[in-house]
């Protein structure tokens, strides 16, 4: 069927390019039920289900059939369908319609709702008309539409929709396992059903009955008998008419179920006079919810289809739910424009002193300095933000003049080294780190948000905003705002209006404070809370003392290794290009590649790599070829006295700080997934210790005197 498919939809969309793109009307109507039955039933033997023992096979099947019928026809309206429990007319006529029929599946009933709460997601209205059922008011929506001149698509697995298929209405039925989906138009059901019109399809069902639907049809007669009585005699009320031209048995069948033949074909006619209060045009296509969608799915757990549709975004719904379990609301993102709060700038002393007399008497509060740079050494502090309680905060500016500053700072002394009051922020070992360059050494228990995140959900990333958006469903003010991008035009912290500059730093302190809320529960579920208070939290302020303290480089020392590995660069360079025969750039793999494989013939054999088709000059592959040729060896040689150079050497005599001496590294405890820490800004901890270079560099760190050693 994939050219009638092709030929369908060309006929669908195409009508000989006669429409502009800006009269373009495609409308989708989705029988629910059966699809959802359908959905239940193709996972039966392997359910999706949820954490929450949800059968969730239905909406995900749904799911996926709407979101390929969406990108296959863009359609311009929507609709889904869905039958009710009342009776219909067709129960009316005929008692026993559908009556042999299963009750539906309890867990396909549970997960109905879900099924509807899709349609709401992608704001598809969902249409149910008591005494109708879905096929009938499709029927009506679909005439409608082909008056009107829109091709119309019909979303279902039922075979009975192929009576309503004309010029512009066609039947799509979503494949199954291996059957590959079916687009049927009018030449399509007519080849199908063997019939001559459209109309004719109704004639043979009649005939032929529905075990499905209970339909009795006439004994005996089935689907190929039916068609050739049709294509002899046009309809059922001919060929009753003309009954005496039929010879044998089934002249006295069809005598025999005249009455019954004729029920039989009104109950498989579709009606399409149901009383609509709503048009075509009603059913336009609205963007989908994608906060409703976000939260539907976490609680789902359609997982792959969040990332596949939402990204990051989806990531952090899933976080929320499992802390909060709030589906909701739990796709929304807040700003601290939509939120309630409460910041304050504290510009006197007696506002200062209430700030730090309410804080320690808290026992516990949220803090985030705001400084003219990343760097503890050498910034200067242009605010302290203090939260106590979630929407509440003050903002303390320091001025510009050290002096005036350091005096403020010497207000907070007291308040950041009491041993008996919690500090809680993000990232504290910065905070801590500058406030010991300041001369303050900061006390008492320690709740460090992005450690806490580094344990307790170690998936995500670790930025406040991103922790925030995931865990909180809340947008911070990006330091963008304030300070511009990065580049020649960005503002410093200094230069940012202090109203400003309270929101947005105080908004970082309450933003810490209810994530570590979050979190604390978090580490609790996850078993990692005496990880954290025992292990991560006590080496915060280690870690901060080991940066200010600093490893002292002898940069002498450095000087002489570094000239020596230039001199050995130089040299093996002149040998590789000897052993070449011929000058050549030793750095670009490719002509290195030319020089060893096709000039010098070193491995006839040599591998290509999948991607580039280049060939492979790694280590692995130079070592190999070391044991049989020279230049193998010098290039080795060349590419480790290049790296460390590079790396190390032209490196370390900038990272040591003038004013001690020393290099100040960062140490890292919330990269590895391992737990192992790291090391940066310089990273001291790859300098190479099984090469005669490598623990030459190593020489070069050295104690601060004899009477102290390295460990």
């Amino acid at each position: 069927c994939f050219m009638t498919t092709m030929d369908a939809t060309s006929r669908a969309l195409g009508i000989t390019g006669e429409l502009e793109l800006q009269d373009r009307k495609v409308l989708c109507l989705f029988d629910g039920m059966a699809l959802a039955y359908r959905g239940h039933f193709a996972l039966i033997n392997n359910p999706t289900m949820n954490a929450k023992g949800i059968n969730t096979s239905a909406p995900l099947v749904f799911t996926n059939t709407l979101l390929e019928i969406i990108e296959r026809f863009d359609p311009t309206h929507v609709a889904a369908v869905f039958d009710t429990p009342k009776p219909t007319h067709r129960h009316e006529a005929f008692a026993e319609y559908k009556a042999q029929r299963d009750k539906m599946p309890e867990d396909l009933g549970i997960a109905l709702p879900y099924v509807i709460q899709v349609c709401e997601g992608f704001q598809i209205p969902v249409l149910r008309i008591d005494g109708w059922e879905a096929d009938d008011v499709i029927g009506t929506l679909a005439t409608q539409a082909e008056k009107a001149g829109v091709t119309t698509y019909m979303i279902t697995p039922d075979k009975d929709y192929a009576q309503l298929v004309a010029e512009r209405t066609f039947l799509f039925r979503p494949g199954r396992g291996a059957a590959p989906p079916q687009l049927l138009g009018v030449e399509d059901v007519l080849e199908k059903w063997k019939v001559e019109r459209i109309d004719q399809v109704v004639d043979v069902m009649g005939l032929m009955g529905d075990t499905s639907d209970n339909i009795p049809g006439v004994p005996g007669i089935g689907e190929k008998t039916a068609q050739k009585l049709i294509a002899d005699f046009d309809s059922v009320e001919a060929l009753l008419d003309r009954v005496e031209e039929i010879k044998g048995k089934r002249k006295q069948l069809l005598i025999d179920h005249h009455d019954q033949a004729l029920l039989s074909k009104q109950l498989v006619t579709i009606d399409r006079q149901v009383p609509l209060e709503m048009q075509i045009e009603d059913l336009r296509r609205k963007p989908a919810d994608d906060v409703a969608l976000k939260g539907l799915f976490a609680e789902l757990e359609f997982n792959a289809l969040g990332q596949r549709l939402f990204g990051d975004d989806y990531d952090m719904v899933v976080q929320r739910v499992a802390v909060g379990g709030d589906t909701a609301h739990a796709g929304e993102i807040r700003t601290l424009a939509e939120v309630e709060h409460n910041y304050k700038t504290a510009s006197t002393q007696d506002e200062r002193q209430a700030l730090i007399d309410a804080a320690r008497e808290s026992g516990s509060f949220a803090v985030d300095l705001e400084t003219t740079s990343l760097d503890p050494k050498t910034c200067e502090i242009v605010g302290i933000a203090i939260a106590l309680e979630p929407g509440h905060g003050v903002y303390v500016p320091l001025p510009e003049q050290a002096t005036e500053a350091k005096a403020i700072l010497e207000e907070f002394r007291s308040l950041f080294e009491d041993a008996s009051v919690e500090k809680v922020g993000h990232n504290l070992k910065y905070d801590i780190t500058v406030l010991l360059w300041q001369g303050i050494e900061v006390g008492g228990p320690l709740f460090d948000t992005m450690v806490a995140a580094f344990l307790a959900v170690p998936d995500l990333r670790r930025s406040l905003d991103y922790l925030a958006q995931a865990l909180l469903g809340y947008r911070p003010i990006p330091i963008t705002d304030l300070i511009g991008a990065k580049g020649d035009e960005q503002k410093s912290m200094r230069e940012v209006e202090v109203e400003a500059l309270t929101e947005y730093a105080v908004e970082d302190a309450d933003i810490a404070l209810q994530l570590a809320a979050a979190l604390r529960t978090l580490l609790d579920e996850s078993e990692q809370r005496k990880l954290y208070d025992e292990v991560e939290a006590p080496l915060i302020p280690v870690l901060a003392k080991m940066e200010l303290a600093g490893i002292r480089v002898d940069a002498a020392c450095l000087k002489l290794i570094s000239d020596d590995l230039a001199t050995q660069i130089e040299s093996s360079a002149q040998r590789i290009e000897e052993l070449a025969g011929e000058p050549f750039n030793l750095n670009p793999p490719s002509q290195m590649a030319m020089i060893l494989f096709e000039k010098l013939q070193l491995d006839p054999n040599a591998r290509r790599t999948a991607k580039s088709k280049q060939y492979k000059t790694d280590e692995m592959v130079l070592t190999r070829l070391s044991h049989e040729h020279e230049i193998a060896r010098q290039i080795l040689h060349y590419r480790l006295c290049t790296k460390l150079k590079s790396t190390y050497l032209d490196m370390l005599p900038g990272a040591i700080f003038p004013r001690t001496g020393r290099v100040h590294t960062h140490y890292e405890q919330a990269v590895a997934a391992t737990g192992r820490m790291q090391s940066s800004n310089p990273n001291l901890q790859n300098i190479p210790i099984r090469t005669e270079q490598g623990r030459e560099i190593r020489r070069a760190f050295v104690p601060e005197g004899p009477e102290w050693t390295l460990l």
